[in-house]
């Protein structure tokens, strides 16, 4: 329903300026008197009295006419009159925009993205905003953030929208749900709005306090890219990896060449059809004696709409043994290890870069090892919260999920002395102190984790040379998921391509700062803590990231999309939240204010233009 309404109707008084200016042109001639010499002229005198009567120079003077029409528009556009294109008008309207990773995909070959598409859509919006209208933004990829708080300023909106960017990354909708709602508690409004693409998740974990405008941008040209990169520990001292193509194509297969870089150099390359049904999994053998940074690239054959998702980063160490310390008498665990092939053993706890340590009572623990398993001991921080009675238990429950106890079955398992809580303690006071209760017996805790950064340790709160475990089918086992968490820390057994959004925290120098150089030379400045960990490096944009040291080192790293959903560009119509509350997709764009005192402006110069015009006319 379309409606005619005014913004400043006290601007009507102006309309008060015709009386004077027509009470001018009704004034009388002031004639002079002058002697004539014949009575011949007299008819021409009375005829110019009659034309200068009030009603005929009203009627036939077209300055007069001209003057009357250029006030009234200028009275009409300082009253800035509008049509409605809403039944009802918000006073404040958040815009939630997608700025996620297929937002960046073109609709055609030269084409504009669907984030300016998005931001055409809003511009829109912007500019016929009413004076008594704020508008805030929003953005929403993998977290949302506020643009700009509630604003009438169009050229702020109109700059903010402007530097808006794409992030290669997915959205997140239920994060911006709850910004939306903790804007919500600040500020009333009823109505959202919310323009993407429509690559959201369905299902959104969120309850909903307002209405959602969910309006979607014309969909993007077929697109096909990387989804997943990993490599894995092959036998021999190579690297098998693994490289993983999906695309959004479904009248006809996509075909594409996939490169494979060493370092830039070319190594391997595969052609390849992809299908939307059915992704392509492509496998390289790499000779992993040295460390490199492998990149897979997708040469497309035809339209490609999104660029970011064809290209992915893996860096791959040189592959070695892991180091395990274990004391001699410790026998059971050095045979266990020695049946693994690029496992070797010492019995110097003063060696460095140790991966694995197992120490009990009469060991001298190691500085430092990346996994530390300790045996009949109790941490120091637990000391007044457990103790050791000799008395004989049996494991009573564990964590089937943790890596440590994977297919470990403990039951029957008969244990000689038995670990109790103290007085007062609960399980929750020892969860609390920062670890992970991983095994229970019928007094307390058994088997404990703590991640410390550096060393992952696993207390086992009892000696298992005094239990039966060393000869159950359980111990080889355990021993096996004890490497295998030893090597996958140390990068030896499987490794992914990192994707982007944030890296995961990095080992480095204590203490020390850095500089990261990213795509487009954005840079962050970070710095390790105390243990050595860096910590907090995003990675929005897919590329290679550069990490400076303060002492001039440095490495490179890669973050790749590697997103399924981003690359297939999936349009979601119908987003559900709680309470089964769905929201219907619309291209139908906001019907919005559309003013009109710039036309009446317009139409105001093109009346005085005409006016002096005339005037000039006359005067020739």
């Amino acid at each position: 329903m379309t409606g005619f309404g005014v913004h400043t109707l006290v601007c009507a008084w102006l309309f008060a300026l015709l009386a004077p200016l027509i009470v001018f042109y009704f004034l009388k001639l002031r004639r002079p008197r002058h002697n004539i010499p014949s009575l011949a002229l007299w008819k021409r005198v009375i005829e110019d009295r009659r034309v200068n009567s009030p009603f005929q120079r009203f009627k036939r003077n077209i300055l007069l006419l001209l003057q009357i029409l250029l006030l009234c528009l200028l009275v009409l556009a300082a009253m800035r009159p509008f049509f409605s294109g809403a039944p009802s008008r918000v006073s404040r309207l958040p815009v939630l925009i997608d700025c996620s990773g297929s937002m960046g995909a073109l609709d055609k070959l030269g084409g504009s993205t669907r984030l300016e598409a998005a931001k055409a859509k809003i511009a829109g919006i912007i500019d016929g905003m009413g004076p008594d209208q704020r508008i805030c933004l929003l953005a929403v990829d993998n977290g949302a953030r506020r643009i700009t708080d509630f604003t009438d300023n169009r050229r702020l909106l109109h700059q903010a929208l402007e530097d808006l960017q794409v992030r290669d990354v997915p959205s997140d909708l239920e994060e911006a749900m709850r910004m939306t709602a903790a804007l919500a508690r600040e500020y009333a409004f009823g109505d959202i709005l919310l323009v993407s693409d429509g690559n959201l998740p369905e299902q959104v974990n969120a309850t909903l306090s307002f209405e959602v405008d969910y309006q979607l941008v014309p969909p993007a040209g077929s697109n096909t890219g990387i989804v997943a990169m990993n490599a894995r520990r092959a036998s021999g001292g190579e690297w098998d990896v693994f490289v993983q193509v999906a695309t959004s194509a479904k009248n006809a297969p996509s075909t594409a060449t996939l490169v494979l870089l060493r370092d830039g150099t070319e190594v391997a390359s595969e052609e390849l059809s992809v299908i939307a049904e059915h992704p392509e999994r492509m496998v390289f053998r790499i000779d992993g004696a040295d460390p490199c940074q492998l990149t897979a690239q997708l040469e497309m054959e035809s339209f490609d709409s999104l660029a970011s998702d064809n290209v992915a980063f893996l860096n791959l160490p040189a592959l070695r043994k892991l180091l395990a310390y274990v004391p001699e008498h410790l026998a059971t665990y050095a045979q266990a290890l020695a049946t693994i092939p690029f496992v070797s053993t010492t019995t110097d706890p003063t060696l460095s870069a140790l991966d694995i340590a197992v120490v009990d009572v009469a060991g001298k623990a190691p500085d430092d090892p990346s996994v530390l398993v300790t045996l009949g001991q109790i941490p120091e921080p637990l000391k007044t919260s457990l103790t050791s009675l000799d008395e004989p238990t049996e494991i009573v429950d564990w964590t089937r999920e943790s890596d440590l106890l994977r297919y470990v079955r403990l039951r029957e398992v008969t244990v000689l002395e038995q670990p109790a809580l103290t007085a007062g303690v609960r399980i929750e006071d020892v969860e609390n102190a920062g670890y992970e209760v991983l095994a229970e017996g019928a007094r307390g805790p058994m088997i404990l984790r703590r991640d410390a950064g550096r060393t992952l340790a696993f207390h086992f709160l009892f000696h298992t040379d005094r239990s039966t475990l060393p000869y159950r089918v359980a111990f080889p086992i355990l021993i096996a998921n004890i490497v295998e968490i030893a090597a996958n820390r140390a990068g030896l057994s499987e490794i992914d391509a990192l994707a982007t959004g944030a890296f995961p925290p990095l080992r480095s120098v204590p203490s020390c700062s850095f500089t990261v150089t990213g795509p487009g030379n954005s840079q962050q400045e970070r710095a390790s803590d105390a243990d050595g960990v860096l910590a907090g490096l995003s990675a929005t944009r897919a590329g290679l990231y550069t990490i400076t040291s303060e002492t001039g080192s440095s490495r490179t790293l890669g973050a790749s999309m590697l997103n399924e959903r981003e690359t297939r560009l999936a349009r979601v119509e119908e987003l559900m939240f709680k309470e089964e509350l769905t929201v219907q997709a619309t291209t139908v764009s906001t019907k919005v204010e559309k003013p009109l005192w710039r036309l009446l402006a317009l139409l105001a110069f093109a009346a005085m233009l005409l006016e002096w015009w005339w005037y000039q006319r006359k005067a020739g």
